[in-house]
């Protein structure tokens, strides 16, 4: 999905998420959210989903529930042709909302995630932790930002540890 056809739909789902007033998501609502949501370098997996010379990485699409105002378990995938082959990403972790700020919300999450490609066989497992915030436009809809430090052990046996993971995250609640 090319930047201008993400751009149009999360445009057409801001439109569609209500009009703009005080509100946060809660126990009971569902999550749609994109991370990497305008195509970010995911650093932490050396050559993952384009990243580096092979191009920018796709979003990452997720599903959550809030079990708790404060508690949201959620699981994603990405998916990319590259190199004459396909590489995928599955994560699954849990965001913990610290505090609210008015629209703004604190948030610290962890996430467990596998890399597999069909280029070069070099599958990755990793865990990442990051911090971020969140602002809501309403009750719907929700923009934010995170970082975070990553640890990784691909198949050639190298562990990388990173810090500074950072992306931009698009948020639908209902």
């Amino acid at each position: 999905m090319n930047k201008r056809m993400l751009m149009t739909l999360a445009v057409a789902l801001m439109m569609a998420a209500g009009p703009v007033k005080a509100g946060q998501h809660g126990a009971g609502d569902f999550a749609f959210f994109l991370t990497n949501a305008f195509g970010t370098n995911d650093s932490f997996v050396p050559g993952a989903m384009g990243a580096g010379e092979n191009g920018s990485l796709q979003p990452t699409y997720n599903v959550g529930y809030m079990v708790s105002d404060s508690i949201m378990p959620y699981g994603g995938f990405a998916q990319q042709n590259w190199g004459g082959g396909t590489a995928t990403m599955l994560r699954g972790g849990s965001r913990f909302y610290l505090a609210d700020r008015g629209d703004v919300r604190l948030f610290a999450d962890g996430e467990l995630f596998i890399f597999m490609s069909n280029v070069d066989n070099n599958d990755s497992i990793g865990l990442v932790g990051h911090g971020g915030a969140e602002y809501s436009f309403s009750s719907n809809f929700s923009i934010g930002a995170r970082v975070g430090l990553a640890l990784t052990d691909n198949d050639a046996g190298n562990s990388q540890v990173t810090l500074g993971t950072a992306d931009v995250v698009l948020g639908f609640y209902f």
